[in-house]
């Protein structure tokens, strides 16, 4: 199979909750990046209104199995396929604190894709195509980018430039959710769902950076690894149109150096 447009992977790791797992700028300053990557400010709620701290405090209780378990996790391995309307293709992805991520995809025969985020610049490897990485296009960098992180936009409420908003409940198929939204310090919006029992990430709902298209994520087939909640199926549309589904195939946590 042929590895289909670069364009239509700049927004998988969003999958990973990615855990959609993430948060974070490509921009911040050495001053911001150490106040961000304090482990005790991960889950930190102290200062936010009751409103927002409470669902986010149970959230990451559910999602993360709270602060001590998070602090024994450093990095998360996903093998998984990637349903397309052309076809099916395998993938890796790998997270790492505090905010590494890689993505290799499978076509025919040899050919790799590989997608990758160090910290402070976001690169590309297409190996039919050249044997030197290339830095991603800004545009879709910054899709890349806003999901590549390990613990999602929703850890790290305190960090700088980030703002997170609680807009009106609402019902998503019958369940009643707490809807949080995320500003991060780049300027793009990221709004999530969390089903107001449980404080499951249902859905997550944002604006490609490249498209200027609303993309929604719904998660489904929550397991249990190392106490975290990963999704193993999660289904974008597009303005109503079916993009793609991520079946997960397996996780693991602190596999190792990639």
């Amino acid at each position: 199979m042929q590895l289909p447009a670069f364009n239509r992977f700049a927004c998988l790791p969003v999958v990973l909750f990615l855990l959609s797992m993430g948060c974070g700028s490509a921009q911040q300053s050495d001053i911001s990046e150490r106040f961000l990557y304090v482990e005790r400010e991960a889950m930190n709620t102290a200062t936010l209104p009751e409103m927002i701290a409470i669902p986010l405090d149970r959230y990451y209780i559910q999602a993360f199995g709270g602060q001590t378990n998070w602090a024994a996790v450093q990095s998360i391995r996903f093998d998984g396929i990637l349903h397309l309307p052309q076809g099916k293709i395998r993938f890796i992805a790998f997270k790492k604190k505090p905010n590494l991520c890689k993505i290799v995809i499978f076509g025919e025969g040899s050919a790799r894709m590989i997608m990758a985020y160090d910290g402070k610049d976001a690169w590309q490897l297409l190996n039919a195509e050249s044997d030197d990485p290339v830095d991603m296009p800004e545009l879709e960098a910054l899709n890349f980018i806003r999901d590549a992180e390990i613990g999602g936009n929703l850890m790290y409420p305190n960090f700088p430039g980030k703002r997170i908003e609680r807009l009106p409940d609402r019902g998503l198929d019958g369940v009643d959710c707490v809807i949080l939204q995320v500003t991060r310090p780049d300027g793009q919006q990221v709004e999530y769902a969390l089903d107001s029992k449980h404080l499951t990430e249902r859905r997550m709902v944002v604006t490609n950076a490249q498209t200027g298209l609303r993309e929604v994520t719904t998660h489904s087939d929550f397991q249990q690894v190392a106490g975290l909640q990963v999704p193993f199926r999660s289904v974008m549309h597009s303005e109503g149109t079916w993009v793609h589904e991520v079946q997960m195939l397996r996780a693991q946590v602190n596999t190792g150096v990639v």
